[in-house]
C-alpha cells in the first residue's frame, strides 16, 4: 500500500512498473528511495535494470542516507527505538533480534568478529567542515552512511580505524607475515568482502596471503585479500586458490580450472549466496596464510 501510495507521485516509476520492468520488490524499493532523493530517480531506474535485488537494495539504501537532511536526529530516533531480544529455541538454539544505529551495529559486529576492523570512510574537507555534503563519502565499510557525529564519537576509540581521503598514502608492503594496521586499513577501503567473484560475504572474513607467505616471504598489500570463512578453508585444503589482481580476481580449482573470474558479482536470490559456517565455538581470529 506504501509503495502504491508514493507512485501516484512518481510517474517514472510507476510506468516502469506498469510495463513489466520493476518487480514488486524493485519498485518498493525504489520508489522509498525516489521519494527520499527525487533527482535520483533515473540512475535508480538504470540501477534496477542491471543490479541484482540485494544490491538495488544497497543503492537505494545509500540514497535515501545521503539525502537526510538531518541525519544526528535520525541516529537519535534510531538510538531511542533500540532493542535487543534474547531467547533460546526448544532445540538449544541460542536467537537474538537487535536493532540500533547503525555505528552501534558496527560496534557490535567488529566485537563478534574479534577483529577490529570496522573502518569508516570520511572525506577530509567534510571532517574539517563538520558536515557532509552531497557527493562526499561518511562511511562504515559493510554498513554504509552514518552521521558525522557518530564518526566523530568513534574515532579516539583504538578499536576502530578510518581512512580520510587525502591523508597519507597507505599503499604499504612489509616483510613480516602479519598485515600492517595501514593494510589493513587500506584493505577495508578497497572494499570489506569476500573476493572470491561469486560470493561478495560481508561478514566474518579472514585475511589471506593470495600466495602463500612460507614461499614468499613478504607481506604486499596486492597479494592480500578478505576471504569468508568457507573459501578460505577451500584455499587452505588446497582444493581452490584465488589469482589474480585486486579487483580482478579468478578463483580457480587444482588443476587449474576457472571456476569464476573478474570482480565479486552478487547471487540473484538470497538463497543462493553462500554463508560462511557458523556453529564455531566462539569467534574465530583472521588467520594469514
Amino acid at each position: 500500500m506504501q509503495t502504491s501510495e508514493r507512485l501516484a507521485d512518481q510517474p517514472d516509476v510507476g510506468d516502469a512498473v506498469r510495463s513489466g520492468e520493476l518487480s514488486g520488490q524493485q519498485a518498493d524499493a525504489v520508489s522509498d528511495a525516489a521519494q527520499a532523493d527525487p533527482d535520483a530517480t533515473t540512475e535508480l531506474l538504470a540501477a534496477a535494470s542491471s543490479q541484482s535485488l540485494q544490491d538495488l537494495r544497497r543503492t537505494c539504501r545509500d540514497h535515501k542516507a545521503a539525502a537526510d537532511p538531518n541525519p544526528d536526529r535520525t541516529r537519535q530516533r534510531h538510538y531511542q527505538n533500540r532493542s535487543c531480544l534474547t531467547f533460546t529455541e526448544s532445540d538449544g538454539q541460542w536467537r537474538a533480534i537487535l536493532s540500533g544505529p547503525s555505528d552501534f551495529g558496527a560496534r557490535f559486529e567488529a566485537a563478534v568478529r574479534a577483529e577490529h576492523d570496522v573502518q569508516f570512510r570520511i572525506d577530509a574537507e567534510a571532517l574539517r567542515r563538520g558536515s557532509v555534503e552531497r557527493g562526499e563519502t561518511c562511511t562504515i565499510a559493510g554498513v554504509g552512511r552514518v552521521s558525522l557525529s557518530a564518526v566523530k564519537r568513534l574515532i579516539p576509540d583504538a578499536h576502530l580505524a578510518y581512512v580520510i581521503r587525502d591523508a597519507t598514502n597507505i599503499s604499504v608492503a612489509h616483510l613480516g607475515r602479519q598485515a600492517t594496521a595501514h593494510q589493513r586499513t587500506a584493505l577495508a577501503a578497497r572494499g570489506y568482502e569476500c573476493e572470491v567473484p561469486t560470493c561478495r560475504a560481508t561478514h566474518l572474513l579472514e585475511i589471506d596471503h593470495i600466495q602463500d607467505w612460507a614461499f614468499s616471504k613478504r607481506t604486499a598489500l596486492d597479494q592480500l585479500a578478505w576471504l569468508c570463512t568457507h573459501d578460505h578453508e577451500q584455499k587452505s585444503r588446497g582444493t581452490h586458490h584465488l589469482t589474480g589482481p585486486p579487483g580482478n580476481r579468478t578463483w580457480r580449482l587444482t588443476d587449474g580450472i576457472a571456476v569464476s573470474h573478474g570482480k565479486p558479482t552478487r547471487p540473484t536470490t538470497p538463497t543462493q549466496r553462500r554463508q560462511a559456517p557458523t556453529d564455531r565455538a566462539g569467534p574465530r581470529q583472521p588467520a594469514l596464510i
